[in-house]
């Protein structure tokens, strides 16, 4: 049982960020075909997130990850720019 749990919450944790858009619960349910229980793994993520940097937040029963804010405004780095893209060896 408790593999099961920790599988289903790496699985709802993966179907997060791989989420183009926010997520319900039963779709969360049905891509990790686990019977668990899902709004329970996704508090228990709500609160490890907050920690490193990821607001996982809910609105009109829908789930979805951001960074925080606070974490926004220090990031400076432009991701791809010529600057900092180095071609593979």
């Amino acid at each position: 049982m408790l593999n099961k749990n920790k599988d289903a919450k790496r699985l709802v944790e993966a179907i997060l960020f791989a989420a183009d858009e926010p997520l319900d619960i039963e779709t969360i349910k049905s891509k990790i075909e686990l019977n668990v229980d899902v709004l329970k793994i996704l508090k228990e993520l709500q609160s490890e997130f907050i920690e490193r940097g990821i607001n996982l937040y809910e609105i009109s029963n829908k789930w979805s990850l951001e960074l925080l804010r606070t974490c926004l405004k220090k990031l400076q780095v432009k991701l791809f720019s010529k600057e900092s893209y180095q071609k593979p060896q």
